[in-house]
């Protein structure tokens, strides 16, 4: 027992939850999902176009492991990188943001779907609710969030484990 993350989908709206042992702590509502190639009838009442993302090497996480028996205490943290991992396709090293589309190269990993309205939020719990992350939690309850300017949705076919993480000193 531990994260779950369960994901409720009815085509047109998307909501996933994240809870800790049964304790739900945040939420997620993708609502109005357009699929990428009827966005172009949005362009005109979005006063914000954002940059496209560029690509990137890796994943950059912040690693804390809790003190034992000493709440708001770490035995250890520090920034690790996880660099993503090239796979090969007929001899040919790829980037993990691609695949194979009737033989041409897209930068697509699955379906992406534009929602028009999205809304987050976040539940601090307290040691006894969440008693491994509810410090992380509070810090997500925390940040604040004033608009959504563009939320997507991309199934992608697979997830690293993480298991190339290093330590950046």
């Amino acid at each position: 027992m531990g994260l779950d993350i369960n994901i409720f989908d009815s085509g047109s709206t998307k909501k996933i939850t994240l809870t800790w042992r049964g304790t739900q702590f945040g939420e997620h509502i993708f609502e109005n999902l357009i699929g990428e190639d009827h966005t172009k009838d949005l362009a005109p009442s979005r006063p914000f176009q954002p940059a496209k993302p560029q690509p990137n090497d890796g994943l950059l996480m912040y690693r804390y492991i809790p003190a034992v028996g000493e709440p708001s205490k770490s035995d250890a943290e520090y920034a690790v990188f996880d660099p993503y991992i090239k796979p090969q396709v007929n001899g040919e090293t790829i980037d993990v943001a691609t695949k194979v589309n009737k033989g041409k190269w897209t930068d697509s990993i699955g379906s992406k779907k534009i929602a028009t309205s999205a809304r987050l939020s976040f539940m601090a719990g307290d040691w006894k609710t969440l008693p491994t992350i509810h410090h992380t939690a509070k810090g997500l309850v925390d940040v604040p969030v004033s608009t959504i300017l563009e939320a997507t949705v991309e199934d992608v076919p697979f997830v690293g484990d993480v298991s190339g993480a290093r330590r950046i000193e």
